[in-house]
């Protein structure tokens, strides 16, 4: 009976140990062979590029027909100014119509329900000049700003994150060639290599708030203006390199 005991004790034992074996890369290797683990991190400060203005229609009146009408026939307005922008790509966005209380529901105040509406839409365009000027026309129509900032363009974000994987790709060959020197041995191999790549934008933003809406209507509102910022974009690449 202890002898059975002993035996499934070791087998117990044995069972984990070969599966480490075969999961641990190190006891994959062959004769002369070495594993190295080596990382490189690429950073770079990309101009922006791409610039989105957001701007708002709100209209407030005791008739809900009136505001909805009102919001339509200004969105159409902001869009027929659009279509005149090649450029520039315009987008409507939420658009949403409630009833509240002017005083709140105080008691000691009448109700006095009213219906307040509003729509946005959105500008992109690569040409800052055409989008400011066509900006400065939807205001004049009664639109608010909500916000205006530069920001990077997807195209240009991929195709620097591309050319840094291959900075980043280079110099990890470096170093396995240099390590692999260092130890006597003549060829270095990269394997299992991983990518993190973020930017993290730091965009300018520009939103000139509630006065520009109180502007007269009839006096000429200047464009408004950006400038562009950088857009940090970072990239962490590792890899194992087999050295021989």
């Amino acid at each position: 009976m202890r002898a059975i005991l002993i035996a499934a004790f070791a087998l117990l034992t044995f069972i984990p140990v070969a599966r480490a074996d075969i999961q641990d890369p190190v006891f994959l290797l062959n004769e002369g062979e070495s594993l190295l683990h080596i990382s490189a991190t690429e950073r770079r400060e990309v101009d922006q590029d791409l610039l989105i203005a957001n701007l708002r229609i709100e209209v407030e009146d005791k008739s809900n027909k009136k505001v909805q009408n009102d919001i339509n026939t200004a969105m159409a307005k902001a869009l027929d100014l659009a279509k005149k922008y090649d450029d520039v790509k315009a987008i409507t966005r939420g658009y949403n119509v409630h009833q509240y209380d002017r005083n709140g529901g105080r008691k000691n105040l009448a109700r006095d329900m009213v219906w307040k509406g509003n729509q946005s839409v959105q500008l992109k365009s690569k040409n800052a000049e055409d989008l400011l000027e066509l900006a400065g026309k939807i205001q004049e129509a009664g639109f608010l700003m909500n916000g205006l900032s530069y920001t990077l363009s997807p195209e240009v974000a991929a195709k620097v994150q591309d050319e840094m994987l291959e900075a980043a790709l280079e110099k990890l060959q470096i170093r396995a060639e240099r390590a692999s020197k260092a130890l006597g041995k003549s060829k270095a191999s990269l394997k299992e290599i991983n990518t993190n790549g973020n930017y993290a934008p730091s965009p300018q933003v520009y939103a000139r708030g509630m006065e520009m809406m109180s502007m007269a209507a009839d006096s000429k509102m200047a464009a408004p203006v950006a400038s562009p910022g950088e857009t940090t974009i970072t990239m962490n690449v590792s890899a194992k390199a087999i050295l021989r």
